[in-house]
């Protein structure tokens, strides 16, 4: 077992709505690769929690 589990990971709804963005502008930020999401078995596309929580550390105009 790699040590991630579903927990770890958010679907694409849930993170933007965790970022205070919508679905639209986190697959925006996924193509401009500031996201980096994986794809689980069956197709669906998630993000590690983990990253989604250094997205919200970062200051407010930061690359």
């Amino acid at each position: 077992m790699n040590g991630e589990t579903n927990e770890n990971r958010v679907p694409i709804p849930k993170a933007a709505k965790q970022l205070g963005i919508d679905s639209f502008s986190l697959y925006g930020l996924i193509q401009d690769d500031k996201v980096h999401p994986r794809r689980e078995r069956w197709g669906e596309l998630v993000v590690l929690q983990v990253e989604v929580d250094e997205i919200l550390k970062k200051p407010v105009g930061k690359k």
